[in-house]
């Protein structure tokens, strides 16, 4: 239970740095684009650190977890780019979510995997 409530969020919520920070906003207005204007440089370092923290709670379990997360939002963003020419606050958010549910998906086959070979 910990594990979901701590590690999912973190890490699809890391994941979407990858959204603001290496694709173009589409729009020239909307609230998303203050996170592009206006998030400094080193952002996403200093997220990576605290994104890196449910380790400590979760296990090394988790670090999969984020890495898949920084796959799915990079395929999402690339596709969602592709055919609105950027992204927006609104596809920010549908990326976590997206995200969160497919990590969640993960987890369960995961942890259905480990029953079985048990």
């Amino acid at each position: 239970a910990l594990f979901s409530l701590i590690a999912i969020p973190a890490a699809a919520r890391f994941g979407t740095l990858i959204s603001i920070f290496q694709f173009p906003y589409a729009r020239k207005e909307g609230l998303g684009k203050a996170f592009v204007t206006y998030g400094p440089p080193h952002t996403t370092a200093k997220a990576l650190v605290l994104a890196l923290l449910p380790v400590f709670l979760c296990g090394p379990f988790y670090l999969a977890l984020l890495g898949a997360a920084m796959i799915l939002s990079l395929w999402a963003n690339l596709s969602i780019s592709r055919k609105l020419g950027g992204v927006t606050g609104d596809t920010y958010g549908a990326v976590i979510e997206g995200s969160e549910m497919v990590l969640l998906l993960f987890v369960l086959i995961g942890s259905k995997a480990v029953h079985f070979l048990l």
